[in-house]
């Protein structure tokens, strides 16, 4: 996740200024999520979650 980590605070301040811009979650999809980044997930999830996707897939 290091690896990721200027990525991730790249999209976090932009999903801040969506948020103060769309306070009544008016953007598609924005009342689903409401500009919320949850932690990452980490690497044995990813692992078990991507081997799902490819059973059902």
């Amino acid at each position: 996740m290091h690896q990721f980590k200027e990525q991730i605070e790249r999209i976090s301040t932009k999903l801040k200024a969506a948020k103060q811009k769309d306070k009544q979650l008016k953007v598609f999809g924005a009342s689903y999520h409401k500009y919320t980044i949850h932690p990452p997930l980490e690497e044995a999830q990813q692992v078990l979650c991507s081997d799902i996707v490819e059973q059902h897939y």
